[in-house]
């Protein structure tokens, strides 16, 4: 190599770097910043939504739902306070009031918990995977003159709609939840117009698998006990098209609680008596017709007591069972009992002066009523333990015709009611057992005495 031959070498090289620049960051570079700008991007709209959800949705509920009960109900509205989970879709309220404009309280929920469910958004309905009120409470007051609070608030909501959603019909909204459960809940009734008041506590409800939407079979149930004493459970299913079965069990109701509501079909009062029933039942409604049934129904009253007008009947004990079919089409009604027995024991009937009518037991059994021939058939009929004392005074009075309950004339009718059919019934056997009877006439001087006296008929009928 010759002399200088490197320096040229050397020369030509840094020309040759200062002629090329650096070179550009790759595709994968690249792509590397555009994933941390997205994923930054993500970051504040996941932090934005974050942000909404768990403080600025609290804090409008509360701060919005009294004017909106102010303005839309014209009633008062409060909660405690109000938490919201946006990524679970989980609304939990504490303490929420609803009260009349006076401040009495109408509505309220200790605790309220929902859970909306993100398929919501696809299914086009509202989905719920459960829906729970806890201690909810609600004042229903009849008010001296009438007035009831619940209908007032449903005018209220009907007065402030706007007159487009009047007269727009409006199907069921398309709902669906996986559980509906109501806990402890308290129900308390003043009618004051009536003057009567109840409290119903505690009332539990179950629902799952509830939808408005075409689906599988829903399962029901609920129960609840009032402060006068009984308790009312009912569970069954609801399925579309609209059929539905299940079982209402009532125990052990106080029946002068009630008697404020009998006035209009008792002449006298409830002094005492407990009411239980069991009425497992099935309906189902397909092309303009109902069709229902009541299979082994049960009912059962216990120490009965009813006074009036100076006399006063009382059973130890009185039941019913039966099994009961009912179709409708429009306006024809068709109504059978099948299979019916009934019967009561400790029976007493006295009024004033006179002796008391004694029954020990009397029944039926194979009783049959068709509503549509106005027929009535009993297979048999029983009483025994039967027993009266009577009286005829000098004047040719007889006491015990005062044990008869007193009957008002029927008020005059403008134009006769048209002819109903008769009535009739037939009992293929009654036996009448054990019965004794004393008669003492004092216009005659007669006096009579029968003991262990019974009777036996077969096939008896009349027209009613």
């Amino acid at each position: 190599m010759r002399p200088g031959q490197h320096s040229r070498c050397r020369v030509k090289k840094a020309v040759n770097q200062a002629s090329n620049p650096a070179p550009r960051p790759g595709a994968a570079t690249k792509s590397r910043i555009r994933w941390v700008r997205w994923g930054a991007a993500a970051a504040a709209a996941v932090g934005a939504y974050a942000v909404l959800g768990f403080v600025v949705a609290p804090w409008a509920i509360e701060r919005q739902l009294p004017r909106l009960a102010a303005s839309e109900l014209e009633r008062q509205a409060s909660v405690e306070s109000v938490r919201f989970n946006p990524f679970t879709l989980r609304l939990q309220v504490d303490k929420l009031l609803l009260a009349e404009a006076q401040g009495d309280p109408l509505f309220a929920v200790n605790k309220l918990d929902v859970k909306l469910q993100w398929r919501s958004l696809l299914r086009r309905a509202w989905s719920f995977d459960h829906v729970r009120l806890t201690e909810p409470q609600a004042n229903l007051v009849i008010a001296p003159d009438g007035r009831f609070n619940l209908k007032e608030l449903i005018a209220t909501l009907a007065r402030k709609s706007p007159p487009e959603e009047k007269r727009e019909e409006t199907s069921l909204p398309r709902v669906s939840i996986g559980q509906l459960a109501l806990e402890h809940g308290k129900l308390s009734f003043q009618d004051r117009h009536a003057g009567y008041e109840n409290v119903v506590s505690p009332i539990d409800f179950t629902l799952t698998q509830f939808s408005t939407l075409p689906g599988p079979e829903e399962s029901l149930s609920f129960s609840a006990r009032s402060a006068h004493g009984g308790q009312l459970r009912w569970k069954g299913t609801l399925a579309d098209p609209l059929r539905g079965s299940g079982e209402l069990t009532l125990e052990d109701l106080a029946l002068p609680q009630l008697a404020v509501y009998l006035k209009p079909y008792l002449q006298g009062s409830v002094e005492s008596g407990r009411l239980s029933a069991s009425l497992p039942y099935r309906f189902s409604y397909e092309g303009g017709r109902w069709d229902a049934a009541l299979t082994g129904a049960r009912l059962a009253l216990a120490e009965l007591v009813l006074a009036g007008e100076g006399a006063k009947l009382s059973a130890d004990a009185l039941g019913l069972q039966l099994n009961l079919q009912a179709q409708a089409g429009g306006p024809d009604l068709q109504l059978k009992a099948q299979d019916a027995s009934g019967s009561a024991s400790g029976i007493a009937l006295a009024r004033g002066g006179a002796g008391p009518v004694k029954l020990a037991e009397v029944g039926f059994v194979g009783g049959g009523i068709d509503l549509a021939s106005r027929r009535v058939n009993l297979a048999r009929v029983h009483a025994s333990g039967g027993a009266f004392e009577g009286k005829r005074d000098p004047q040719g009075r007889i006491d015990l015709l005062d044990l008869l309950p007193k009957t008002a004339a029927p008020a005059p009718r403008d134009e006769p009611a048209p002819p109903a059919a008769p009535w009739s019934a037939t009992v293929a056997r009654i036996d009448l057992d054990q019965f004794s009877a004393g008669i003492d006439d004092a216009a005659t001087g007669v006096k009579l005495r029968v003991s262990e006296a019974e009777a036996h008929l077969s096939d008896a009928g009349t027209d009613l």
